[in-house]
């Protein structure tokens, strides 16, 4: 596992941090209404306005797959904004397994394979997530694989399907990245549809062009995250960094991951001007608990 030691918290991490916001209809309407209404109040660190969203979700549809995915997306929102908590993340894999089995349950029967296959994948994805961050790297690998054949199934539905181009533009960069920067790792690619790293950013630039907010919001991460982290392109960066922070001004990890670029560029004024901003979006939530705040104002000292 060695090989996964060396590249996953640069590239697979980034790969599989990806949540498919914009699915496909749910068949009961208001469940797709509030499952993207969470999402967005999170993307704002609205954070009790989302609990509340997926309180009402639990009481009128217990037996919905995206009430758990609703709930596992906030909870991943809580461990990423505070110290780690063992409960929290007990209860994300808890959320994750119970989606996945709802979803097995429920659409086992259906013909529209893609509409399975894509929210599976999702749910793998979300798995490989956890897996990484937590260093469990061969569980990481074990769902990398049952996420991949799903990958045809939908790849080239996005009438149907407004988030997948998000999901094949950062496969497709980053498949070929890996192989690219890693040859050791080409071993594995066998088990995975090949990449392409240009055809994955114009799919990525296209996405962050939609009207669907939640696809733009992945996309504009995604460009951000792979011009920083990858391409090392700080303009280009700092480009998408900007349009996140624009779109969701009190969301304190975007802001964060803005001040990390703006570092780079040693303009102090700047710096000190997305300070203010993070500081005062701190003091302004009343939706964090106190562990949030004490995490998130720790991040400040690293500046």
């Amino acid at each position: 596992m060695k090989i996964f030691s060396r590249v996953s918290m640069t590239l697979f991490f980034f790969l599989f941090i990806l949540v498919f916001n914009a699915s496909l209809k749910a068949k009961i309407p208001e469940v797709e209404s509030y499952h993207e209404k969470s999402f967005l109040a999170l993307y704002n660190f609205e954070f009790s306005k989302a609990d509340s969203l997926i309180g009402h979700m639990h009481l009128h549809y217990p037996q919905h797959f995206l009430t758990y995915l609703s709930k596992a997306n906030f909870l991943w929102w809580q461990l990423i904004s505070q110290k780690h908590d063992p409960l929290v993340l007990k209860e994300y894999y808890k959320s994750l397994e119970k989606a996945e089995d709802l979803l097995i349950s429920e659409y086992s029967q259906d013909n529209n394979r893609v509409f399975t296959d894509y929210h599976l994948a999702n749910i793998y994805a979300l798995r490989v997530r956890i897996e990484l961050m937590n260093g469990n790297y061969l569980k990481s690998f074990n769902y990398l694989r049952k996420y991949s054949p799903l990958i045809g199934s939908f790849s080239e539905k996005q009438d149907q399907i407004p988030g997948v181009l998000v999901a094949m533009g950062v496969y497709n960069y980053l498949s070929d990245y890996g192989i690219t920067r890693y040859p050791v790792i080409s071993f594995y690619a066998y088990m995975f549809p090949p990449g392409d790293m240009e055809k994955g950013i114009d799919q990525l630039k296209t996405a962050s062009k939609m009207k669907n907010k939640l696809v733009l919001t992945d996309a504009n991460y995604f460009l951000m995250k792979i011009f920083f982290e990858l391409d090392q392109n700080l303009p280009q960066a700092y480009r998408y960094a900007s349009k996140l922070s624009e779109m969701y001004p009190n969301n304190l990890i975007f802001l964060f991951e803005n001040l990390k670029i703006i570092e780079k560029f040693e303009d102090k004024l700047l710096e000190d001007l997305v300070k203010r901003k993070f500081k005062n979006a701190l003091a302004s939530n009343d939706q964090l608990s106190i562990k949030q705040k004490e995490y998130l104002e720790s991040l400040l000292v690293k500046f």
